[in-house]
Formats: structure tokens, sequence, C-alpha cells
């Protein structure tokens, strides 16, 4: 597996629709600004790709279209990072675009770059590890560069600084906080924090003692699932067949596998 280099400061990042094409959409101008603000304060260029503010119909008619975005980036050497905007459903259907281009692929083991996003990016992040990539299970550029609270949460910054460090990951740690979804978005709830509470139990083994060790290796139960039912859209199981996007059983051997619901 190929493992792409740590960010740097003034690194420029690609922020990339590969599904929901929300920010685009005008009401979402003022988390677009707190996304690039965030980000710039870590240090980091942020740059869209040519459709990704193009909005939700236009990419949600135009798979091939966000396809060309991620081949695009990975064109551009000066690029290091591919954060994703946020999950979706139908990610899956910009992948036959992408998986059979021998072009994209090359580019891919040449040019490493650091892809990021959680939900149904899932769907991208094996598409990168048949590919050969190690990828980061994590933070969608919406929910947690664009927070309203007055920064991102502590414990996704945390771990949003350690892409910027050498050091072998080790141990991950419970967040010491639980946090309430909210009930309202828009500008007036921005500098409002989140509902929250001390997290008392931190790690509970269900089955088994003591601690584990491996490679983490998972995504979305919903996007895993999918890719074997057919999915909302009914096809999704027909493209997983034609190009083994869902892990084989031996893919699992000596992973500590991590799942997540959407809802």
């Amino acid at each position: 597996m190929i493992k792409p280099n740590k960010l740097e400061q003034e690194d420029k990042i690609a922020i990339i629709s590969l599904s929901m094409g929300v920010l685009g959409e005008s009401f979402m101008t003022f988390q677009k600004e707190l996304i690039e603000k965030r980000l710039n304060g870590f240090g980091l260029e942020v740059v869209y790709t040519p459709n990704a503010l193009k909005g939700v119909a236009f990419l949600r008619d135009n798979p091939k279209k966000r396809a060309e975005d991620l081949k695009w980036v990975l064109e551009d050497d000066a690029i290091k990072g591919i954060f994703c905007i946020i999950g979706g459903d139908d990610t899956y259907k910009a992948i036959p675009y992408l998986i059979e281009d021998e072009v994209f692929i090359n580019n891919v083991r040449k040019q490493p770059e650091i892809f990021m996003g959680y939900s149904d990016s899932t769907i991208n992040h094996l598409m990168f590890h048949k590919i050969g990539l190690i990828t980061y299970y994590g933070h969608s550029a919406i929910v947690d560069f664009g927070e309203l609270n007055e920064g991102i949460l502590p414990y996704s910054k945390m771990w949003f600084e350690k892409l910027f460090k050498s050091e072998k990951l080790t141990k991950i740690t419970s967040s010491p906080m639980w946090y309430y979804e909210r009930t309202t978005f828009g500008e007036t709830e921005f500098g409002k924090d989140r509902m929250s509470k001390v997290e008392e139990k931190g790690y509970e083994v269900l089955q088994g003692t003591g601690v584990v060790s491996g490679k983490l290796f998972g995504g979305c139960v919903e996007s895993l699932s999918e890719l074997l039912s057919g999915g909302r859209y009914g096809d999704e199981a027909d493209v997983n067949s034609k190009i083994n996007l869902f892990p084989f059983l031996q893919e699992f051997e000596g992973k500590i596998l991590f799942l997540e619901t959407s809802e």
C-alpha cells in the first residue's frame, strides 16, 4: 500500500464533491467561507475542483463530471490533499469512470495525495484501497471545517493536526466529550456551542478482553451494505459485481473493522 506524504504549511488542497453538491447552493455561502477560513488557518491553500460548486442538481445528474474532477486533481502535482465536501448516496455512480481508467490509476500511484472524507465517501476509500493507496477516513469539509462553533471541535482538530506530522499512529483515544447533533443550522447559529456531555464510558469491550491492534479498515454501514443489496437506486450491486469494489473476505484478515452509521 502507498502512503501519501504528510501535509506541509502552504500546501494546496482540493475541495471536491463526489456525490452531493450542496456546497454550491446559495444558502451554504456562510459555511463555505468558514471552511476556507479554517483551512487557511492551518496554513493550507484551498482550491475547488471545476465542478465542485455547481450545485446539487448538476452533480446529481452528471456523475461523469464528478469523476473528471478527481482526475483533474490527480493531474496537478501542486495539490497535496483531496477533501470531500460531504457524503451523499450515489457516490458509486462515478466509480466506473475512474477504476477502469489506466491514466487515473497511474496518477494515483505516481502522485499519492491525502484523501479524506466519510459517510458515502466510503465508496471512494474502497476504490483507492483497490488501487493501493492508504486513505484517511475522517473530516468532511462541511461537517468539520464548516462547524458552527467558534472553531472546529477539539477532538477533530487534534486528529487533523496529525496529518502534518510524521509520527506513526499507535493508539486511538476516545473523545472526552459526547456531542449532540444540531437541530438548527445557518449563519444565526454561528458561535453557539453544540450541546455536549462528558463521555463516561470511553471504549466498551463487547466481546473478549484487553487491547487489540491491527490496520484500520471499514466505513459507513449503509454504504457497504448497499454495494451488495443494490441500494436505493437499484443498480449499485450490479456496478459492484463488475469491478469487485466490496472487499474480499481475505482483505479483512488482521484488520480492526470500524463501522459508522450515517443516521
